[in-house]
This record gives structure tokens, C-alpha cells and sequence, in this order.
């Protein structure tokens, strides 16, 4: 497949009539979908069981593709188990969010998410009901100990985890420098670390754009990597093959 690369010219990435009107109907769906469904969330939790909320995340998330326009490709989903796995991958773009909350709706997982976005009115709190996990990155002691939580939530549950070991968006092509959260993670439970790849989100709306632009989002489980009988010492070399693996998998014109 040969993506459109991102350097396109004026006339298919300028603010022509059609892509605002689609840019502004889609910003107009974002907003009313979050307010009407994460509303049902933070109600529906005193309720009904978390895992079955969270079902409104893949909802929203279908709602506003459409919206916008983009078609979801999914590919090897065969490399995920029904058990207890830390998913770790690239990050552009909202539409990886989008993305990921679809296609892993058969699955009981979370997101682990940055504390600032537990005080964006609806959005935050429908998080926060739903039992999403929140760090504090500013703050190490306070990391850890919801990560120690978590990890035993895992153990718990079979839980899955999807990082974004880029910490953020990253704004420029390839990769940003990783940080060492999911391997430490997958290496604390021994399990395994499923390396994902997202491919065409940055072409649809890359990081603080307004346009949106139609078109394909190809979301890709890699082969996972084994963690069981591995310390802490091999970190390192974890971290350095999940990212080789993620960036082999990169478009040419994300790389």
C-alpha cells in the first residue's frame, strides 16, 4: 500500500469549503457525542458494571470517524489473548484514541491516562467513571503508587493496558524518545508487551489542527514480546526492540 504523503500540496490540505464544513460537522460531533455519551457513562457506572460503560467509549469513538469521514483498518488482532497484556505503540494523533477504543471493544482493558484530563468537564469525569487510571507525571511518588495499584488490579482482572511510552502526541515525524512505563509494567507482571503501530492518523489531523482531512487509519498488533522469566536488567533491550519494531512499521511517510 502507498500512502498519500503528509507533504501534500496547497490544494488538498488548504481550507477549502468542503474540508471545513466536514472539519467544522466534525468538531460539532466530538463535542455533542462527549457531552451526551460521556453523561450516560458517569450515570450508567452507579449502575451497571464498568466493563459494560466503557462499551460507550467504542460508540463515541465509531460516531466520530464517521464523522469525520475515516475508515478503520485493523490487522492482527490474532496477536492479542484473552488474558493480561501491556499494548504499547505510536502517538500523532487523537484518531489513535479513536481508533484503539473500537477495536478493542471485545476486550477488558484501559487506558493508562494523564492526570490533566480528569478536570475537562464530562470528558474527565466520564474517564474517571469508567475506571480509567490516572498519573500524575509531575509527581513520581504518586506515579508509582498508582501504577502499584494498578498492577494489582491487573493480576486481579487480566486487564489489559494500552501506553503511549512517547508520554504525548508527537508533533514531528518517527518516533519520539520512548520512556520505560510499559516495559517496566509488562516486566513487573510478566507479561506479554504487544507492540501497536497507527498508520494515516497524522494525515487525517495531526496535533492541535483544526481540519480533518477523510481517509484510512490503519491500526496493527505486532507479534507480542515475551517478558515471563526476564528482570529488570533487560529494560533496556526491551525498550530498544519495542521501539525498533514500532518504527519498522512506520509508513515511509511517517518516518
Amino acid at each position: 500500500m502507498n500512502p498519500e504523503p503528509l507533504a501534500a500540496s496547497a490544494g488538498e490540505w488548504g481550507a477549502t469549503p468542503g474540508r471545513v464544513a466536514r472539519s467544522l460537522f466534525f468538531h460539532f460531533t466530538v463535542w455533542t457525542c462527549t457531552v451526551l455519551l460521556g453523561t450516560l457513562c458517569i450515570f450508567g457506572s452507579i449502575f451497571f458494571p464498568k466493563r459494560a460503560v466503557v462499551q460507550l467509549g467504542a460508540l463515541w469513538s465509531w460516531l466520530i470517524l464517521k464523522a469525520a469521514g475515516v475508515r478503520l483498518e485493523v490487522r492482527g488482532l490474532e496477536h492479542l489473548s484473552r488474558g493480561c497484556e501491556v499494548l504499547a505503540g505510536n502517538h500523532a494523533s487523537n484518531f489513535d484514541i479513536y481508533a484503539l477504543l473500537l477495536a478493542l471493544r471485545p476486550w477488558y482493558f484501559r487506558f493508562v491516562v494523564k492526570k490533566e484530563l480528569r478536570y475537562i468537564p464530562v470528558f474527565g469525569w466520564a474517564l474517571w467513571a469508567s475506571g480509567f487510571p490516572f498519573v500524575d507525571r509531575g509527581s513520581s511518588p504518586k506515579a508509582l503508587k498508582v501504577m502499584e495499584k494498578l498492577r494489582a488490579r491487573m493480576r486481579r482482572t487480566a486487564m489489559k493496558v494500552v501506553l503511549f511510552p512517547e508520554g504525548t502526541r508527537n508533533r514531528d515525524l518517527g518516533l519520539r524518545r520512548f520512556k520505560k512505563g510499559a516495559v517496566v509494567l509488562a516486566l513487573d507482571l510478566g507479561v506479554p508487551l504487544v507492540p501497536f503501530v497507527v498508520n494515516g492518523a497524522r494525515r487525517v489531523q495531526a496535533r492541535h489542527k483544526f481540519l480533518v482531512r477523510p481517509g484510512t487509519v490503519r491500526l496493527t498488533f505486532l507479534e507480542p514480546i515475551p517478558t515471563e522469566g526476564l528482570t529488570y536488567q533487560a529494560r533496556e533491550k526491551l525498550l530498544s526492540t519495542l521501539r525498533e519494531r514500532i518504527y519498522e512499521r512506520l509508513d515511509d511517510d511517517e518516518k
